[in-house]
């Protein structure tokens, strides 16, 4: 789950973190925001964020846009500017809702307000459904953000429901900033059950021909890399275990997140994007990604998940038959832990944990334990721990916790991410942040641990091994269990010339020796198994 370059999914991650926050006990009503909008950077029409429109006829009479430069604390600060004095019509925009999320419901609106030479009163918000709501804003907002609220009981049968932002008086400026609309809901029973869904596994795409390299004999290692592209999209190499003989794999034309491979070395899971989603960026992090399998052998691949999942996950089972993943299906404000197998047939939920986020699901080498992540957001301090469960969902064991931890402010939450097991199964390496500096492109500090899987002695290689002051991410054991690989991010003379690059350290910490050296980023590498 982290990554460095993966900037949606930070974004999606501290959203939904957003929203699971507004309530802090298991048995509270489950609030969905339903105003969220993950496309938030991208401008609607007159400058909106998506979603959002003038009034038409008040079109002339001024304006109004997402405003970056002044967001206060929200995704993005609503900001409406009458060009003239206003008649009695005032100016508007609007927001259509889905009948359905409210009907019924219990909705509260929320936010923060700001005016500078409206004037007193003359801001105000209306929820339109069976009548009009009208929630006048507070009169002490000049030069302030103030926060607002109110909860309106709606109807079952409404024959519309629209949001409208309303504005009268003189030219000036409104700011609305974090502005929500919360619809109560009944929280879902708690199930650590193995819960059967084929919804989007029958939704598999066939298996295609595709461009493929052969790996070399030689190869020990597979990562990721955006060398050829020159763009955010990467392809997948292969490279020695003394960083010589770099080949590239695929020729996609997409854009590879995380990978994985099986035993056998025929079949490699990515987790890649292959449709612009968020447009006219080009494919890069901010797109959908799904759940892909490559065979290197027929050189055909096949989708396995609707990107509309957020799907992720690079670890097969020992016998390469099942692929363990995360993704947040449907309407669930939650991810949760899957596992499918490797033809796309038998997609299985392991983890239905209200209000928590879980992912970065690793199989063990005996095939009988899953570590993954949890972050539970009724802790007073949310943070992602690391647990493990058998292979059907069950047998939870929280395995480490390690404190608070370090948020990486606006990017992840603390915690741990990414474990991987030894061969032998008597270590997980896993990495977590240690400072929020800023440096490193950004990107802070992050720490290669290792702990026992009983949970017991835990240590930190990076510290240990004289590289501390890096961000090092993705850590895995080699096959003879000597050596872990991971990418590392460290500050450049000039910022903007950091980049990603690969390197390797003996179990211990130390040894440490870097495989890639490109102006590009090289990423996300893990070790071709042992024939």
């Amino acid at each position: 789950m982290k990554r460095p370059e993966r900037k949606f999914l930070c974004l999606f991650l501290a959203i939904t973190f957003i929203i699971l926050s507004c309530y802090s006990k298991p048995d509270m009503a489950f609030a969905e925001n339903i105003l969220e909008n993950p496309g938030f950077e991208e401008r609607g029409t007159e400058g909106l964020p998506e979603g959002w429109s003038v009034v038409p006829h008040h079109r002339e009479k001024g304006k109004a846009a997402q405003d970056d430069e002044n967001a206060y604390r929200g995704s993005y600060s609503l900001r409406l500017s009458p060009n003239k004095k206003n008649d009695r019509e005032g100016y508007a925009v609007f927001r259509v809702l889905n009948i359905e999320d409210i009907s019924g419901q219990k909705v509260t609106i929320s936010g923060f307000v700001k005016v500078e030479g409206i004037g007193k009163n003359n801001v105000a918000i209306a929820l339109k459904t069976d009548k009009a709501y009208w929630l006048k804003l507070p009169s002490d907002t000049e030069g302030k953000f103030v926060p607002f609220s109110k909860t309106i009981s709606i109807a079952k049968t409404i024959p519309e429901a629209v949001l409208l932002v309303f504005v009268s008086g003189t030219a000036g400026d409104v700011w609305l900033d974090d502005l929500k609309l919360l619809v109560e809901k009944k929280p879902r029973a708690s199930s650590q059950k193995k819960t059967q869904i084929t919804a989007p596994g029958k939704a598999a795409q066939g298996r295609q021909p595709v461009k493929l390299g052969d790996p070399p004999a030689t190869a020990s290692i597979l990562f990721i890399s955006n060398r050829d592209t020159r763009k955010q999209r990467r392809e997948i190499y292969a490279i020695d275990a003394d960083g010589g003989n770099v080949t590239r794999i695929t020729f996609t034309k997409k854009h590879h997140c995380l990978i994985g491979m099986d035993r056998s070395r025929r079949y490699i899971a990515t987790s890649a994007i292959a449709e612009d989603t968020k447009k006219p960026r080009g494919l890069g992090d901010e797109d959908r990604k799904s759940l892909w399998v490559i065979d290197l052998e027929t050189k055909t691949e096949v989708r396995l998940t609707d990107p509309r999942y957020f799907a992720e996950g690079d670890s097969f089972s020992p016998d390469g038959q099942w692929i363990v993943f995360f993704m947040k299906l449907g309407d669930d404000k939650q991810m949760d832990i899957y596992k499918i197998r490797r033809d796309g047939s038998e997609l299985t939920r392991l983890t239905n944990t209200p209000m928590a986020l879980e992912g970065d699901p690793s199989w063990s080498n005996d095939g009988k334990r899953i570590v993954f992540t949890s972050m539970d957001i009724t802790l007073p301090n949310p943070r992602f721990i690391l647990k493990t469960m058998d292979v059907n969902g069950g047998d939870v064991k929280t395995l480490y916790d390690g404190g608070p931890g370090i948020e990486i402010k606006g990017a992840w939450p603390a915690g741990n991410y990414d474990p991987a097991w030894s061969p032998d199964d008597k270590w997980i390496v896993f990495e977590r942040a240690v400072e929020d500096t800023g440096g490193n492109a950004g990107s802070g500090i992050w720490h290669i641990f290792k702990i026992r899987a009983d949970g017991s002695e835990v240590k930190n290689l990076s510290l240990a091994g004289g590289h501390a002051d890096r961000a090092e991410y993705l850590p895995s054991f080699s096959p003879d269990g000597k050596s872990i690989i991971f990418g590392s991010i460290y500050q450049a003379k000039n910022p903007k010339e950091s980049h990603i690059d690969i390197f390797t350290m003996d179990s211990s910490g130390g040894s440490l020796k870097r495989l890639t050296d490109h102006p590009a980023n090289d990423m996300g590498p893990v070790w071709i198994p042992m024939r």
